[in-house]
C-alpha cells in the first residue's frame, strides 16, 4: 500500500511554545547543575524507545560548556543489541555558556525515520579534543543510558540518570484503501473497471496489492459482483449530504437566509460547515 508521509512543517508557535504536541522522549526537566562530563573518547547515550512509525522533527539536549569553548556532536543511532550502533545522523552544538542551557536542534532536512516498536538512542560526544562539555542529568534515576569511553567503539549500558534531552517526531499514517482503485491512480473510474474485468475474464495479472483493492466488496473474491459495485459507485459517485442551516455572520452576504451545499451546487468544488478556529 502506498503509504503518505505527514511531513508537518513546524509553525512558530511550535518553536516558541508547544513543545509537548510532537514529544516521542522527554527525561523531564532537570532539577541539578550536575551531569556527565564528556571530553576526549568518552560518550553517553540515552535509549528511547517508539510505538509507532516515525519522522524526527527536532531534538533538545541540556548541556553546560567545561573549557572556554566546546562544541559537541549529538547522534541518533540505531539500536545495536541494547547499545548504540549504526549513526542515522550527527549535529554539532556549540556551548555557549558555563551555566546548563537547553539546545534545540531541527532536523526536518535530514529524513531520520523511526521504525515502531524499535529503539533507538542519542548520543553526545567531543566534537575535538579541546572541548569538554557536561550533559545535565535528568530529573530520574530510572532510564537506560549507555557509556563510551573509546570513541564509541564499544558502549556499557545501564539503568539510572539519563543525559537531560527530549525528541521530537510526527507519526506516519496509512490511508483507508481506495477499494476499486486497482490502477493505483487515486481516483476511481473506467479504467479501473476495464482492469478488474480483464482479470475476470482472462485471470490477468494483478499484484497482490491490486487484487486486495479489486475485492470491492470484500468477500475475499474478485468477479463479476466487485466489477458491478464498482460501476454502481462510478455512476453514483458519494452522494453528499442535503441539509441547511441559518447563516447569522453579520458579515456574510448570505446572512439571514439557509444555506447549504445544494444552494452552491455548480459554483464551488468543496465545502466547509462548521466553527472557525
Amino acid at each position: 500500500m502506498k503509504v503518505i508521509y505527514i511531513y508537518i512543517l513546524i509553525t512558530i508557535g511550535f518553536l516558541t511554545a508547544q513543545d509537548n504536541r510532537s514529544t516521542i522522549f522527554s527525561t523531564g526537566t532537570p532539577d541539578t547543575e550536575e551531569g556527565y562530563v564528556i571530553s576526549g573518547d568518552v560518550s553517553i547515550a540515552d535509549r528511547f524507545s517508539v510505538s509507532t512509525d516515525y519522522a524526527m522533527e527536532a531534538f533538545r539536549v541540556t548541556l553546560a560548556t567545561e573549557s572556554i569553548e566546546a562544541t559537541m556532536t549529538v547522534s541518533v543511532h540505531e539500536d545495536n543489541n541494547n547499545s548504540p550502533g549504526t549513526i542515522l545522523g550527527s549535529w554539532d552544538v556549540d556551548l555557549t555558556t558555563l551555566a546548563p542551557r537547553d539546545y534545540t536542534i531541527y532536523t526536518f532536512q535530514d529524513c531520520i525515520l523511526f521504525d515502531g516498536g524499535q529503539n533507538y538512542w542519542l548520543s553526545v560526544k567531543a566534537a575535538n579534543p579541546a572541548s569538554i562539555g557536561r550533559w545535565i542529568y535528568s530529573s530520574g534515576d530510572l532510564y537506560t543510558y549507555s557509556s563510551s569511553s573509546d570513541s564509541q567503539a564499544t558502549w556499557q549500558t545501564s539503568n539510572g540518570f539519563a543525559g537531560n534531552a527530549r525528541v521530537y517526531a510526527e507519526a506516519f499514517y496509512e490511508p483507508d484503501p481506495m477499494y476499486g482503485d486497482v490502477n493505483l491512480d487515486s481516483q476511481l473510474n473506467v479504467l479501473d473497471v476495464v482492469n478488474i474485468v480483464s482479470h475476470v475474464v482472462s485471470g490477468s495479472g494483478l499484484t497482490a496489492e491490486q487484487l486486495y483493492l479489486a475485492d470491492v466488496n470484500s468477500d475475499a473474491a474478485v468477479n463479476v459482483l466487485d466489477i458491478v459495485q464498482l460501476v454502481n459507485i462510478i455512476v453514483n459517485g458519494n452522494q453528499m449530504p442535503s441539509f441547511s442551516l441559518l447563516d447569522f455572520n453579520p458579515n456574510s452576504e448570505y446572512n439571514g437566509q439557509n444555506i447549504g451545499p445544494g444552494f452552491f451546487n455548480g459554483q464551488v468544488s468543496c465545502y466547509y460547515f462548521g466553527k472557525q478556529g
